[in-house]
């Protein structure tokens, strides 16, 4: 491979996107001659210290490490380093490049080195490791670092804002000043750092320590603390207002200060509600994070159902609703189980949860609006009288749910289990059902208008019993369409209406074996039957017939009313010129059509 100067080819071979690098010694020697050269420039070395970190041999790489490492500190100063570190965050934390990129930096010797106004802001750095080197006004503002480790560094008024550090160590760095304004730290252990005057007001602390610090007039104001050991540190002067402790706080016992001091009770409704309605936005998020780092068990004991039973204490649509479902909206519940929770007859609108376990929840007669249900277990949930409208449901366990003399309208489930459900004397209109398992679900005596089921075929043993469909009701295949089975009504009027029972029946009772698989209970009887009920309703028709031509003059848009007696089987079918409605009680039959004018005849 051609060298050609301060701009060499290596640093079109480090932009080519590939894992693996091939450097010959000789390319090596040049890219270390031109990084090492006070002429060239930042570009260049950044170029060339890419090109050797990448490089696939392992002894030739270790070589010119050695090299960087004896470099003068004048010499090291003039490295991108801090670069090289963005760099390496533009890939995968567990990709190749990250780690050899990692790995590289991570061997170099850059004690006495000082990089001014380091920008790490939004990074995702993970197993770096700095020691003997002064990192002057850094910038770590929104950034994740994990399991890094920083030994005898000087960070004068490092930026820490927003900044999520796990498994991280710090050991002999000077800190003072630093902001970790609402940063979050978990699992990270500082030994004989200096945090004078830090500012670590809503910082969230699970699981960490501060072993031998000095940290004099700290500020920790409105953070929450989780198994956070200060005991060994020197606290004198900080500020502890609002803070609230969870699990084994550890403090020095000489300050006066006591974990209950420190304490607001998350456990308690009255503080989660203070938390849910403040204002204070900053406190809020604080609060929020901290609830999200707790683990399973803990979210467990909060009583986040009763504070939702609190929205039926305010208007639907006040202040006070909106910031308790924002607040819950906010809140990680992954894992938990709430047991026997009641919602019945509450206002719900834009409720989000996920993730969850609501087992025996009851919703009876509860008004549910715009919410939403991602991945949650609601198995025997109690909806009966509910009313549901533009709610979604993603891959929700509703097993063996009572929805009986519920209204839904745009509903839309995906990836549901509705097994055994009871959907009887429901109303829905607009609703779909998307691949959801529906096996025995009872839909009897429901109203069906403009509703999609036919993406949900596993349907086998529902039962439609009663059924009334109106408008574009789409069932499950093999079923035709509403369209399809009505096409002969509709497109020969001027035929017997008497007659249009026999087709609308049939239609019926085999979209009830395609549905359900199963036999009609009044099929085989409703066949013998029709027959004779056929002849008298042609009698009864031709004698309407007669009656109406003896009145001369007058159109025939009378509705007549033609009533079927027979074993099995009652029948009411209202007729006029333009269109005809079929009701059917035992035969199980509802269709509507509209008449020219848009409006449904009943």
């Amino acid at each position: 491979m051609e060298i050609s100067g301060s701009t060499g080819s290596y640093s079109r071979m480090v932009q080519d996107g590939q894992n693996n690098q091939s450097v010959s010694r000789e390319e090596a020697r040049k890219i270390f001659s031109d990084i090492s050269s006070d002429d060239s420039n930042s570009n260049s070395r950044l170029d060339g210290l890419k090109a050797l970190a990448l490089m696939d041999d392992r002894f030739l790489k270790e070589t010119y490490i050695a090299k960087i490492n004896r470099l003068s500190c004048e010499q090291k100063q003039l490295l991108p380093i801090p670069e090289l570190i963005q760099e390496m965050t533009k890939h995968d934390p567990e990709s190749e490049r990250h780690q050899k990129m990692v790995d590289f930096v991570n061997h170099l010797d850059l004690t006495g080195v000082t990089f001014e106004n380091t920008n790490f802001s939004g990074l995702f750095i993970k197993g770096l490791k700095l020691s003997n080197i002064r990192l002057t006004n850094p910038d770590f503002h929104g950034a994740k670092l994990s399991e890094c480790q920083f030994q005898n560094v000087v960070m004068d008024n490092a930026n820490f804002q927003d900044t999520r550090l796990s498994e991280c160590q710090f050991q002999n760095v000077v800190m003072d000043k630093a902001n970790f304004l609402c940063a979050s730290l978990t699992n990270t252990h500082m030994i004989d750092s200096s945090l004078l005057n830090a500012n670590m007001q809503y910082t969230i602390q699970s699981n960490n320590t501060y072993e031998c610090c000095p940290m004099e007039g700290t500020d920790f104001g409105r953070s929450i603390f989780t198994d956070v050991d200060l005991a060994s540190s020197q606290i004198e002067g900080c500020d502890f207002e609002y803070v609230r402790c969870h699990g084994n706080v550890k403090l020095p016992p000489d300050i006066g200060l006591t974990t209950q001091d420190a304490v607001i009770d998350l456990t308690s409704l009255e503080d989660l509600m203070d938390m849910a309605l403040t204002d204070d936005g900053d406190q809020k998020q604080a609060c929020i994070a901290g609830i999200n780092n707790l683990s399973c068990e803990q979210k467990h004991l909060l009583p986040i159902p009763e504070l939702i039973q609190k929205l039926a204490s305010y208007d639907p649509d006040s202040p006070e609703c909106q910031k308790i479902v924002d607040f819950v909206n906010s809140l990680d519940l992954t894992g938990v189980t709430f047991e026997n929770a009641d919602f019945s007859e509450l206002f719900i609108k834009d409720l989000k949860l996920s993730n969850v376990c609501l087992t025996n929840s009851d919703f009876h007669n509860a008004t549910l609006i715009d919410c939403e249900f991602n991945n949650v277990v609601m198995d025997y949930v109690d909806f009966n009288g509910a009313e549901l409208t533009h709610c979604e449901f993603q891959d929700v366990s509703m097993n063996y749910a009572d929805f009986n003399m519920a209204a839904l309208t745009k509903i839309h489930m995906e990836d549901c289990f509705l097994f055994s459900a009871n959907m009887c004397e429901t109303q829905q209109e607009n609703n779909i059902y998307k691949r959801c398992d529906m096996r025995g679900t009872n839909f009897s005596d429901s109203i069906f208008v403009d509703g999609d089921l036919s993406l949900s075929p596993r349907t086998a043993g529902c039962n439609f019993q009663g059924v009334r469909f109106w408008g574009d009701v789409k069932l499950p295949p093999p079923s035709r369409t509403r369209e399809e089975q009505f096409a002969d009504i509709e497109n020969s009027k001027e035929s017997d209406m008497v007659e249009k029972p026999s087709y609308e029946v049939h239609s019926f009772v085999n979209r009830q074996k395609a549905v359900t698989g199963e036999e009609s209970d009044f099929e085989s009887d409703f066949e013998s039957d029709f027959e004779s009920d056929r002849e008298l309703g042609r009698e009864l028709g031709r004698e309407s017939d007669r009656e109406s031509g003896r009145e001369s003059g007058r159109e025939r848009n009378t509705a007549k009313s033609v009533s079927f007696a027979s074993t099995g089987s009652y029948l009411k079918l209202d007729v006029d010129s333009e269109g005809a409605t079929v009701k059917g009680q035992e035969a199980n039959i509802s269709i509507s059509n509209e008449d020219k004018h848009g409006k449904a005849l009943s």
